[in-house]
């Protein structure tokens, strides 16, 4: 269950500036985009490497890696990292 945070603008940025704060950032070579698939492919899919995955009441979403080609798709985000950056 989801809850509805009732906090204030003020109250949400002081929380994530926290939590920003107490972050540690790690960059990761490659590309990596958001892989969607339905709820109940999820024994199929789901991918024991991914950097992170969440779901809704329609769809899973997995961060994963890129290998080969994207699909074509307008809900894949691709995020490419640099050492550069």
């Amino acid at each position: 269950m989801v809850n509805i945070s009732t906090e204030t603008p003020d109250e949400t940025r002081t929380r994530l500036v926290r939590v920003i704060r107490e972050s540690r950032l790690t960059v990761y070579d490659g590309a990596y985009f958001f892989d969607e698939f339905p709820l109940e492919a999820f024994p199929d899919r789901a991918d024991p490497n991914a950097l992170a995955l969440v779901r809704d009441d329609a769809v899973w979403s997995q961060l994963v890696e890129h290998r080969g080609s994207i699909p074509n798709d307008r809900s894949v985000e691709l995020l490419a990292h640099s050492r550069n950056v």
